[in-house]
Parts: C-alpha cells; structure tokens; sequence
C-alpha cells in the first residue's frame, strides 16, 4: 500500500466538505489566523464612546488620553483523532461493492483513507462549532477531558448577557411574552457593545414557545429570497433533511432561527449541541476569529489549521492516519452577544 506524504494529504483534505458549522462559520468568520506558537495572542483595544468636546477657534485644542489596549494571550487545547488501517479491511468488500469484489486492495486502501481522513475532519469541525457555541452561550470556554487538565478560557463578557429565567418569568408562562424579552435584552446588549444582536438562535424547546404566540408568528416574515423572482417559503419548524439551522422568521429588526444540531457522547448516545430551551442573541459586531496553535510536530515546519500524517507500523502491520489541531475561536467583542435559557 501507498503512503501519501502530508502534502498530499493536505490536499486530500481541503477537498471534503465538512458538516455545516452554523454558530462557527457565523460569529467566527471575521479572518482565519494561525500562529506557530503554542499560545494565541491578540490585542482589545478598550472602547470608547466620547463626544468632541465644544472649543474656541482661538485657543488651542484640549488634550485627552489616548485609548488604551489590553493584550490577552490563551492557550488552545489540542485534537488529534487517530485512525488504523488494517491488511483485514483492505482485503474485504467495501459496502456498495460487488460481492465478488471490484476493486482492488490499493484502491479499498485509498477509499477507507479518504473516509478516515473525512471522519477526522468532521470530528474537529464538530469540535469547533461546540467551542463556538459554548463560548457564546457563557462568554468563557472550558477544556476538560481524562487526558487534558481542566482549563477554563473566560472572555469577560458582562455577567448582565447571561441571563436564566424562573418561576413565573419563564416563556410559557401565563402573560409572559417572549419577544419583550428579545427586545429587553438587545437593549442590554446594544448597551455593552455599541452592536445590534440581530441574529435570534433558539433550541427548538425555546423556539416551540416563542412561536406559540399567534400574533407574533403572523408577524414573522418567513420568506427567503432565492434569487429573482422567485421566493424561497420555509415553514416555522421545518427544514430540508439534515439541516441543522432552521430559519424560523424575521421582524425586520431581528432575523430568527432554530438549532437543532446533535453529536454523539463517547457512549455513542445522541445530545443536543444547543441547549433545547436557550436562546442566542448575537451581532456580526462580536467579531470572531478562527485562531490555530502550533501543530506540536515534528514533521510540522508551519503553522496549520489541520496537519493530518500517516505513517507504517511493522508488526502488527497497520497504516495510522491522524489529523492535529489547535483550535480555539476568538471573540474580540465577547459583548456583542447575550445567552438566555427560558425554561
């Protein structure tokens, strides 16, 4: 069998169409940065809302201080999802193929190689996009697993943006309206950031309640231009198989979708990645970064978002294929955005 050096691998990579990165792709898109150091450094310049002060033309200009900065430095934990390649699966038909086979041994070699280096692509970019999430729903990120020590990032977001209903306050309740919240907390977040948080992302749970009121769902504009002059009608709560946002409406002054994304836990059951009664406000004004860590390889003489490898053990005879990373969103304007949970 062949071993593909990482270039070629790396090729093989961009390739593959990862799963939808809904949260990750939308708040984290600003720039992709990676570093070939193993912490990631950037710069918060402190904000300022000042007005000119009123002046003489004859007496000379009032000085002022200039705005300071905070530099701020986070250690990215790492992923490597591994895989093995055995003589075993090499020799078997490969699902689809003829029972007598069609294909040979090279050829059952490359195509559980792509699959494998799909599956560890998928793994990550699913990674990223709980990362995003977890970062959104509480302003900090906590890493934490059998193999890594417990590690909490905090992004110091106003402790106001993070917000959990009670009692009689909850949506569902009598005489509790939802979309006062919404408006209520915008406000807040406005406040803080200077940024209007015109995306709504809701847990279907919470998304159920929000449209339970009539009037409000008679409001929401559920058309999606698909191009001239056509329309694209989406129903409240429905979406094409597979979709993992579902857009849900928009008032003109916030746009509303639901999540419904899930994953396996390591006991292969299937959990929510959006908490089912949470609800995200957010703006572009957050100003996410897809920032990479140094690839702690040898064999990596750059800095990379993905550098998957593959290498021969001799006895037993197995080709291992893995995929490193060092991932870790960034948010510059962690204010821009308000996490609630209703019920």
């Amino acid at each position: 069998m062949q071993l593909y050096d990482t270039q070629t691998l790396l090729g093989m990579v961009s390739a593959l169409d990862r799963p939808r990165r809904f949260i990750f792709d939308r708040f984290f898109s600003t720039a992709t940065i990676t570093f070939d150091t193993e912490e990631i450094v950037f710069d918060k310049i402190k904000a300022s809302r000042r007005l000119a002060p009123f002046v003489s033309p004859h007496v000379p200009g009032k000085s002022r201080a200039l705005r300071g900065a905070e530099a701020r430095s986070f250690k990215p934990a790492y992923v490597k999802p591994k895989g093995a390649i055995t003589p075993n699966a090499v020799i078997k038909r490969r699902p689809g193929e003829r029972l007598l086979g069609e294909m040979s041994p090279a050829e059952r070699f490359d195509r559980i190689l792509m699959q494998e280096l799909e599956d560890q692509d998928s793994e990550i970019a699913r990674r990223e996009e709980m990362m995003a999430i977890e970062i959104l729903r509480t302003g900090k990120l906590i890493v934490e697993s059998p193999e890594f020590p417990k590690m909490e990032i905090d992004f110091a977001r106003p402790a106001g943006n993070t917000v959990a209903l009670a009692g009689a306050a909850r949506w569902g309740q009598a005489g509790v309206k939802p979309f006062e919240n919404i408006k209520t907390w915008a406000g807040e977040v406005h406040k803080a950031s200077g940024s209007h948080p015109g995306t709504v992302v809701m847990g279907p749970g919470a998304a159920n309640k929000f449209l339970a009121d009539e009037t409000l769902a008679k409001a929401l504009d559920n058309r999606r231009q698909a191009g001239n002059p056509t329309m694209d009608f989406l129903g409240a709560v429905t979406g094409a198989p597979g979709t993992e946002a579902v857009y849900l409406g928009s008032t003109g002054q916030f746009e509303f979708w639901q999540y419904q994304q899930k994953y396996q836990d390591a006991a292969g059951a299937l959990q929510d990645m959006f908490p089912n009664e949470g609800v995200l406000l957010a703006s572009l004004g957050v100003e996410g970064y897809a920032c990479y860590g140094a690839i702690q390889d040898l064999e990596s003489l750059q800095a990379e978002e993905r550098f998957p490898k593959m290498w021969e053990e001799k006895d037993p005879s197995v080709a291992m294929a893995m995929t490193q990373s060092a991932p870790l969103p960034v948010p510059a304007r962690i204010e821009a955005s308000a996490f609630a949970t209703v019920a």
